[in-house]
């Protein structure tokens, strides 16, 4: 599955501005979440925050996310990682988004910063799974952009 950009969180956003967040380093878990979820973008930032939300057991648990990298684009950098895959076949109940987290990958515990969020079905509604293959991958431009404005 294709989606939309990526949305950060506060603390990962204002890391990277502020150099303490390398991304190339990150270590990052996926998790899929429920459409009762309401996204806070700077209210949200533990794995807590998010955890009644979210899908877990059977083959939807949290998953490694591998293949972390900044790749150059015209006037500054670009996010990408491996397509995130959950199996196949797996059955997925109806889930809206997609949350990275910075954690020991596939392991996430309660403390555990919140990086990012994609929603899967921006029209409404939910995406599933049923004995089936289920992933996500990046958009063709990465997860974000970062981009320079040179100062005038």
């Amino acid at each position: 599955m294709n989606t939309g950009p990526m949305i950060l969180y506060a603390p990962p956003f204002e890391h990277l501005m502020t150099g303490v967040l390398r991304l190339p380093l990150a270590r990052l878990s996926a998790v899929l979440l429920d459409g009762r979820y309401v996204p806070d973008m700077s209210q949200h930032d533990r794995y807590s925050h998010i955890t009644p939300y979210e899908l877990s057991g059977g083959d939807y648990g949290p998953v490694a996310v591998a293949g972390v990298r900044v790749e150059p684009v015209p006037g500054g950098a670009a996010f990408f990682t491996d397509p995130i895959i959950w199996g196949d076949p797996v059955d997925l109940p109806p889930a809206r988004f997609l949350a990275l987290l910075m954690s020991l990958p596939g392991k996430p515990k309660a403390e555990d910063a919140l990086f990012g969020l994609v929603d899967l079905s921006p029209a409404g509604g939910a995406v599933e799974a049923q004995r089936g293959a289920f992933g996500v991958s990046p958009p063709t431009g990465g997860w974000f952009t970062l981009t320079a404005q040179p100062n005038s």
